[in-house]
């Protein structure tokens, strides 16, 4: 999986209690065509409001904005509530995305 992930440039955080197993929340980060995009922003439920995406978010935006020059995306929908807390953190709306789906059958 490491050498998958160093192939294709992607960087995750992940949150896990000490002495737990289980991750109880993440980020990824993907970076291609000198841009970085963030993906899978993702809190347990029962560990949410503790800064954890926030802290995660915030390290992937130092490391592709600053560390390495490059502009940051992410795509959420318009009724996320995690809308503000990207908001908060610099991200502004730019566009609008169509995601089309087709079911099996």
């Amino acid at each position: 999986f490491r050498h998958v992930t160093a192939a294709l440039d992607i960087t995750w955080w992940v949150a896990r209690p000490a002495g737990a197993e289980r991750v109880v929340a993440k980020v990824g980060q993907f970076v291609h065509g000198g841009r970085a995009r963030l993906q899978e922003v993702v809190t347990d439920r029962d560990h949410r409001r503790r800064g954890l995406a926030r802290g995660m978010v915030s390290a992937a935006l130092r490391e592709a904005v600053d560390g390495r020059g490059v502009p940051c995306c992410l795509c959420a929908d318009a009724e996320d509530v995690a809308v503000r807390l990207y908001r908060s953190l610099g991200f502004r709306d730019v566009g609008r995305m169509l995601t089309l789906w087709r079911r099996p059958g």
